[in-house]
């Protein structure tokens, strides 16, 4: 079984963020970096949001 990290965003924060980047669906990642810079968005599913993540943790 895998295992995913969920979130609740009971205030709306989240929602607010999404529009501000323009997001309108779900699934949709956001990669930051260590600095907190907002570095990739896109579909989890999409290869680059798995090459944006090695490149991340410094594995790539």
């Amino acid at each position: 079984m895998a295992k995913y990290n969920l979130a609740v965003d009971s205030t709306g924060t989240l929602n607010d963020f999404m529009e501000q980047q323009g997001v309108d669906g779900i699934p949709h990642a956001f990669l930051f970096d260590k600095t907190g810079a907002l570095v990739w968005q896109g579909h989890p599913m999409d290869g680059e949001c798995a090459d944006k993540l090695k490149e991340l943790a410094g594995k790539k």
